[in-house]
């Protein structure tokens, strides 16, 4: 991006259009953003000058819109009736926010111009460059930060997290319920789908040691798992008439249709130390707020039955059973893209 600015309209200029008027006339140039900055300190530059010689100095004040995610230096420039047209070059540096915040854009505004020369004193400049912070985080960090919940496998919870479960009962006579792949300790029965999951009680690095040496499935996003990860897939038929199935948010590749649910699953068991999950999108089960990074998502699966066997236990994190007879299970996801 290229722009100039103009005293009267405060309007972004073609270089190749003629300034036929002084009034029409630009009187500061701001060149392209360099390039992207990172939370490792990472820098990207622009330059600055003036398009008509002012009759006394020009401060310029310079601005980051979030100074969480970047920071200009210097913050202030003044051009002289001598050096008007020479350009300064300004330094934006990348902040390190210590949060997961997949690459975040902030703008670099000119808020005053202070001179004697009433054609820059005050001038009102609209324009702002976008800047981009490539963040150092990964989802892993994230985790480490927050509660949640993942299924379970190899018969038991990694240490520090709590069993639950969650039974889903079909019934229906017809049933198309199945599961496949990697599903670890999921279980199908007599057209009910019951899922075990296996929830952090305390935010901690440690949980993530933990399910490195037990295992654990998430859920799959963006059309593919994690690299050297299972596949696996659970499709629950709740074949009712009436059916009530749903999806909302961002829920993975997992989704509801009129009497479907199907849930795509990821083993962990080739990734042993838990790298694939830094460069992947994937989808956990929510337990209270989803963890920083993350979008939140709702899977709605009506079972409906009158004779209904729905049931849960132990921990599940922040999925539940409906408890107004209305048989429906309500699985709370977040996922990272």
């Amino acid at each position: 991006m290229f722009f100039l600015v103009s005293c009267e309209a405060n309007l972004t200029e073609d270089l190749d259009e003629p300034m036929d008027d002084f009034s029409s006339r630009s009187f500061i140039q701001v060149s392209s953003i360099s390039g992207s900055t990172s939370e490792t300190g990472g820098t990207a530059t622009f330059n600055l000058s003036l398009t008509l010689q002012p009759d006394s100095d020009v401060s310029i004040s310079i601005q980051s819109s979030d100074t969480s995610e970047g920071v200009v230096s210097p913050a202030t420039v003044t051009f002289t009736s001598q050096n008007w047209d020479t350009k300064q070059t300004i330094t934006v540096t990348g902040a390190d926010d210590e949060i997961y915040d997949p690459t975040s854009d902030y703008q670099i505004s000119f808020p005053s111009f202070s001179s004697d020369d009433p054609i820059y004193n005050n001038l009102e400049v609209s324009d702002t460059l976008t800047v981009s912070n490539t963040d150092d985080e990964t989802p892993l960090d994230a985790l480490a930060a927050a509660n949640f919940t993942v299924l379970r496998t190899g018969g038991s919870c990694p240490s520090g997290f709590e069993d639950g479960y969650m039974q889903l009962d079909a019934e229906d006579t017809n049933n198309r319920t199945t599961i496949n792949g990697a599903i670890g300790d999921t279980e199908e029965t007599n057209n009910t789908v019951t899922l075990r999951f296996c929830s952090t009680t305390t935010p901690a690095t440690s949980n993530l040691t933990e399910m490195e040496s037990r295992g654990f499935l998430v859920l799959r996003s963006n059309g593919s798992c994690p690299a050297d990860y299972n596949r696996g897939l659970i499709g629950f038929d709740t074949e009712n008439d009436n059916n009530a199935n749903s999806h909302s948010g961002d829920p993975g590749d997992s989704y509801t249709d009129s009497d479907f649910a199907t849930i795509y699953t990821c083993d962990s068991s080739n990734d042993t130390d838990l790298g694939n999950l830094k460069v992947s999108s994937f989808t956990i089960f929510r337990n209270g707020d989803c963890p920083d990074g993350s979008l939140a998502g709702m899977l709605k699966i009506d079972t409906e039955d009158s004779n209904n066997a729905d049931q849960s236990g132990g921990n599940t994190g922040s999925s539940y059973l409906s408890s107004d007879n209305t048989w429906s299970a309500y699985l709370l996801v977040c996922t990272f893209q």
